[in-house]
């Protein structure tokens, strides 16, 4: 109970217990105790069914969510007070002896020699060295078990690494009747991801990666 209720309550029976000599006295006092503490309880009773603002937010978020609205970027209306500088990805200049070994690679497996020197450009930029996060290695980034399974001795020697990733990839066409852009997601996201969507899987690394090698191909003439 309200602590001002209940000192009303004590006080009202307090004068009530009065002696008849004050009767009158108390009687009219007692009056406007008992005015005053109906008043007290339509005060406390209205404050109960009144939320408290932390029960009207529990309400309102909880109670009833608002559907999120997602918002285009169109819709933000940035402005930038410079244009962002167009980026041209560097590449490596591809030795004279690494090009004999792609051109000897590409009329052993009959695969396209700017097919070739476009994956290695992709893959490693020419870097004979290159490691990749997950452990691909050398030019063509072979994974230590596809090369293990080409009888790579060691990924990182340009003529091994050549010939393996080439005769993998001229297996990968020969997979996929052919096509170019299947045999290049298989290459990148694996022939399993390829067969499981029927096509070049839905992911972004993959569908950058075959589009980027097309474009290093078709920039070769």
């Amino acid at each position: 109970m309200d602590p001002k209720i209940l000192g009303a309550y004590m006080q009202l029976n307090a004068w009530q217990s009065m002696s008849v000599s004050d009767n009158a006295t108390t009687s009219g006092d007692s009056g406007l105790f008992h005015d005053y503490l109906n008043l007290l309880l339509s005060q406390q009773i209205g404050d109960q069914n009144s939320p408290s603002p932390s029960a009207s937010y529990q309400q309102t978020s909880i109670g009833k969510p608002k559907p999120i609205r997602y918002v285009k970027p169109s819709e933000l209306n940035l402005t930038f007070s410079k244009p962002f500088p167009a980026v041209s990805p560097t590449s490596s200049p591809m030795p004279h002896d690494m090009d004999q070994l792609i051109q000897k690679a590409a009329a052993k497996y009959d695969v396209d020699a700017n097919l070739i020197r476009a994956v290695i450009r992709q893959e490693s930029n020419f870097r004979t060295d290159a490691t990749s996060p997950v452990g691909a290695m050398g030019l063509m980034q072979l994974m230590p078990s596809t090369a293990k399974e080409l009888g790579v001795s060691n990924a990182y020697d340009p003529a091994q690494n050549i010939d393996a990733g080439t005769r993998y990839l001229k297996g990968l066409l020969n997979r996929y009747n052919g096509d170019v852009q299947l045999a290049l997601a298989a290459y990148n996201a694996g022939p399993g991801n390829v067969d499981r969507y029927n096509g070049i899987p839905p992911f972004s690394e993959t569908r950058n990666y075959v589009a980027a090698i097309l474009n290093h191909y078709n920039n070769m003439g």
